[in-house]
């Protein structure tokens, strides 16, 4: 009899020692398997290309959730729009081999929409209805730059009459005065020749080699000949 009791005795202590040494199970782990040592466990990028490729309709939550890897145990941290995605993610984690167990720290909520601080838009954007956007003001010039404005505005408006006299003056040297006596104008496009020339042939060389200036659009010619009446 007293041989029965020790051996009872020897029997639960064996057993309380054993419960003992099992590890404590995690919070939050939904399910935790056993591994052999040395054997190789998943890693982030493989989880989250799983997910990818098993739900391609939930790539946008998926690539916002933050994935740990810890001695085989996969925490999944972030929100999902419905608890049918929930629970689809969790399961296929779960599936995976490699995966000691999965710590579920997932939250379920309502889509966010785009903009929102969660979405990872611009915090602060506002979005304005019931009309169209009222115009900018414009700012008033100071009156130095105004200046400047017009300065520019007068050189752009003689550039083109200028362009057509320095042509004029390259391409006929032997007629520099007659050239000096012209008038050369322009209103932004068109340039205006005006005064007199001695003779029909320097008339019409002269209007040609304007018209062939170039940025010049159209010539109005103005231009009279002289005409000389022997006594």
């Amino acid at each position: 009899m007293r041989k029965a009791i020790v051996v009872l005795l020897g029997a639960l202590s064996v057993v309380a020692c054993s419960r003992e040494k099992q590890p404590l199970e995690s919070p939050g782990i939904t399910s935790v398997r056993g591994a052999e040592q040395g054997q190789r466990t998943a890693t982030v990028e493989e989880v989250r290309t799983r997910l990818l490729e098993k739900r391609p309709g939930s790539a946008e939550e998926i690539k916002r959730l933050t994935i740990a890897s810890q001695g085989g145990i996969i925490t999944l941290t972030g929100k999902v729009q419905d608890e049918a995605t929930h629970s689809d993610l969790i399961n296929d984690v779960r599936a995976m081999p490699n995966v000691r167990g999965v710590r579920d720290e997932i939250h379920v909520g309502k889509k966010v929409a785009a903009g929102h601080p969660e979405h990872g838009g611009q915090y602060g954007t506002t979005t304005t209805t019931g009309g169209a956007m009222p115009p900018p003001q414009q700012q008033p010039i100071p009156q130095q730059q105004q200046q400047q404005q017009q300065q520019q505005a007068h050189e752009q408006k003689d550039s083109k009459s200028d362009a057509v006299r320095k042509s004029l003056e390259k391409a006929h040297p032997k007629s520099e005065s007659v050239i000096h006596g012209l008038t050369i104008t322009d209103d932004g496009e068109n340039v205006t020749l005006s005064g007199k020339v001695p003779d029909e042939a320097t008339h019409r060389s002269l209007v040609k080699t304007a018209k062939e200036t170039p940025g010049v659009k159209s010539i109005k010619d103005d231009l009279k000949v002289e005409h000389h009446h022997k006594k």
